[in-house]
């Protein structure tokens, strides 16, 4: 790879960066959801929904041993929790910044 290449593909990473920056920078501001923030946030909930079913029926009927399904739905509800975890903090977090703007 080039120094030209490298500068060109470090310039177009940052100038994604600036643009998501800023596009959170306006959401930490107080404005509202977008209509992508809803669907990508519905998606996640009916996704974990869907996990939690096929985890609770996989329960119920478990035999002995490895079931390697199992495992895996466990793993992807774990996954979904804590994406949903890191979610609610960023809001709280949002919101605390929000109120330290009106205060000063």
């Amino acid at each position: 790879m080039t120094d030209e290449t490298y500068f060109a593909r470090l310039e177009s990473k940052l100038d994604a960066l600036e643009r998501d920056l800023s596009n959170r920078r306006k959401y930490a501001k107080g404005g509202p959801w977008t209509h992508d923030s809803m669907v990508k946030a519905n998606d996640i909930d009916n996704r974990a929904r869907q996990i939690q079913a096929k985890l609770k029926m996989r329960l119920d009927a478990a035999s002995r041993g490895v079931d390697w399904e199992l495992l895996k739905l466990e793993l992807q509800n774990d996954w979904l929790l804590l994406i949903n975890s890191f979610g609610h903090w960023t809001r709280r977090l949002d919101q605390k910044f929000r109120e330290q703007d009106k205060i000063a």
